[in-house]
């Protein structure tokens, strides 16, 4: 399969940020993956192409929440697919001295910023950053 993932996944004609790896670099890959339940269209294909077995889910958010019908599914989902959940709550943004420890510990290869104002400013790192879209390398 050569098709790049964003065939795969549609996001109301926009493309996610996975159309810049074709399919099969996703299989047994290592990857960390930011989620929430209404993105559950979204792993049921990237579980057909790789399997999530073993893998590891941290539920951060209120665990009230998990009372609710589509957190429910959600993790009911990821649970047979073969994840663990561990719930570790945690709320409010990392300041500039966590996110220099957290990317130093992990030493990525790339870095794909999430949420943020200022994507640009993860280019001190030394690696490859996606930046809406478009790959940058260092």
């Amino acid at each position: 399969c050569t098709k790049y993932f964003h065939r795969w996944v549609g996001s109301k004609g926009k493309p996610h940020i996975f159309k810049l790896w074709k399919a099969e670099m996703l299989d047994n890959a290592d990857f960390i993956i930011c989620i929430r339940p209404s993105m559950i269209n979204y792993l049921e294909k990237l579980n057909e192409i790789s399997s999530f077995e073993n893998g590891i889910l941290f539920y951060s958010m209120w665990k009230g929440y998990q009372e609710r019908e589509d957190m429910k599914y959600f993790l009911d989902y990821m649970e047979s697919r073969g994840v663990k959940i561990h719930t570790l709550h945690t709320s409010g943004h990392a300041d500039i001295d966590t996110i220099n420890r957290l990317l130093n510990k992990v030493d990525p290869k790339m870095i794909i910023p999430v949420h943020t104002e200022n994507p640009e400013w993860y280019l001190r790192y030394g690696v490859s950053v996606v930046i809406e879209d478009n790959r940058i390398e260092v």
